[in-house]
């Protein structure tokens, strides 16, 4: 059953996701993604445990979609990048005892992984001669 807060919180999430996806957006990056993630993780705590793995798959998908996009600033990029673990480490809490899960979260670790290496390459271009 949703209750207020959930409801609440539930919108608030969308508003924040809303802005992640605007790279014009007046919220400055570090506070949009720290109040993103709260809210998640406040909202996390309210849900049975399925709800909970979806909302954390959720926020992987948008924080990754986030870091990839180019038309998203470089700071809020990088802070996407940085903070993607953060849903990743919840939901290897969630899927322990799940080796559906698990499976799903092994995938979800090979594509961080590949955008850590991607993230790498847009920081370390190298040049036309190899370097």
């Amino acid at each position: 059953m949703l209750t207020d807060e959930t409801c609440q919180l539930q919108l608030k999430l969308i508003q924040l996701a809303s802005h992640l996806n605007d790279p014009h957006s007046s919220i400055d990056p570090t506070t949009l993604i720290n109040t993103y993630l709260q809210h998640a993780h406040r909202l996390s705590s309210l849900l049975h445990t399925d709800a909970q793995i979806q909302l954390q798959t959720r926020l992987f998908e948008q924080l990754a979609s986030c870091a990839t996009d180019p038309l998203t600033p470089q700071l809020l990029r990088q802070l996407c990048l940085d903070n993607i673990n953060r849903p990743l480490l919840q939901l290897r809490n969630l899927n322990r005892n799940n080796p559906s899960g698990q499976q799903k979260l092994a995938r979800m670790l090979y594509r961080f992984n590949n955008l850590y290496i991607y993230s790498q390459g847009q920081h370390h271009p190298q040049t036309a001669g190899g370097s």
